[in-house]
């Protein structure tokens, strides 16, 4: 995962994650996905002001033993749907 000047990674900078809000119309969709899950993640963008949902989804589809990994869909503004 990328990090920045204090060696963090990026999502888990607050100047990011309200840079990324700033940037979206409202309902816009951030969307992020890791190698693994990450509780924090989910409670940072929900500060952020983000609606947010957690999804995992299979690594591989063939894989004999089935490794999920988060996808999370972070909307700005309230969910109407």
């Amino acid at each position: 995962m990328p990090t920045n000047d204090r060696q963090q990674p990026w999502v888990d900078d607050p100047r990011w994650l309200s840079r990324a809000y700033e940037a979206l119309q409202t309902g816009g969709l951030l969307a992020i996905a890791a190698s693994r899950p990450s509780r924090e993640l989910t409670r940072r963008l929900c500060r952020a002001g983000f609606s947010v949902a957690e999804h995992l989804t299979p690594a591989s589809p063939n894989a004999r033993k089935t490794r999920l990994l988060p996808i999370w869909l972070a909307r700005k503004g309230k969910y109407a749907g």
